[in-house]
């Protein structure tokens, strides 16, 4: 390789792979039970946590914008959000009205003073004036999980399932990318959950013959049946091992002398003096 190739060849971009986004979609009877526990507790926690999972579901927003928000963020009538994601980069958020009873009693329970829309809860009760972190998002959806009995999920799960929601529902994939704040539209495609239902549906028109089960009592054939023989009787084509035609033709063909075997010898020379 000449210094010119290996130059041309070192200012080739590299290809980069695509990996299946991590986590796993949430059930909509999933959402609904953790809703559920949040409803039953009748703690201060109770009401901001619901608040927390369902905006999370409903806006799509990562846990640490989630987190970042202020009430200044956050328009109730109608309800939409506006986010600072990464690069900060700055984008509305819509929400569905469906949300509008969780945000309202929070915003009862918190007040209308400006700071933090989330905050932290003390063991008495009382708000804590300051933002809660990303990790303690976290822990809260894994302490009502818990509670409500769900195989483990993250608040990444909760934007997955919102964006594969939408894209479900008829969304186009540049507003389903515009409303995650994502950079290019491939990394959005990735959630699109239609194009794996297309896989499956054409996978399960391909058959097999299933083998027929051996019959009960049979412990000696528990595979494939043997079929039926439909050839030649080959049992009675054959004659038969012990009888007249087979001796017949075993006796050799010169007939057997009589009386003791001529034990002289013709020739002279060999003669016994």
């Amino acid at each position: 390789m000449t210094t010119d190739d290996y130059l041309r060849a070192v200012d080739l971009r590299p290809i980069a792979g695509s990996r299946l986004p991590a986590g796993r979609d949430i059930a909509h009877d999933e959402l609904d039970a953790l809703l559920v526990t949040c409803d039953a507790d009748d703690r201060p926690a109770g009401i901001r946590d619901g608040a927390v999972i369902a905006l999370a579901y409903l806006s799509g927003l990562r846990r640490g914008e989630l987190a970042a928000l202020h009430l200044a963020d956050v328009d109730v009538d109608p309800p939409a959000l506006r986010v600072i994601g990464k690069g900060g980069k700055e984008r509305l958020v819509p929400l569905s009205p469906t949300v509008g009873p969780f945000l309202e009693a929070w915003l009862e329970l918190r007040g209308d003073g400006p700071g933090p829309f989330f905050c932290p809860i003390g063991r008495a009760g009382a708000l804590r004036p300051k933002a809660m972190t990303g990790e303690a998002i976290r822990q809260l959806l894994g302490r009502r999980r818990a509670a409500a009995g769900l195989a483990a999920m993250s608040p990444h799960d909760l934007r997955r399932t919102y964006a594969g929601d939408l894209l479900d529902a008829g969304a186009d994939l540049p507003a389903v990318q515009q409303l995650l704040g994502h950079a290019s539209p491939a990394t959005t495609s990735r959630y699109d959950r239609r194009g794996d239902r297309a896989r499956r549906a054409a996978a399960e028109r391909l058959h097999l013959m299933v083998p027929s089960a051996a019959p009960e009592g049979d412990e000696e054939s528990p595979g494939l049946e043997e079929p039926p023989y439909d050839g030649p009787d080959l049992v009675r084509a054959l004659p038969p091992l012990i009888g007249t035609e087979v001796l017949d033709s075993a006796r050799p063909s010169h007939p057997r002398r009589k009386g003791p075997p001529d034990l002289s010898c013709s020739d002279p020379h060999l003669e016994r003096g």
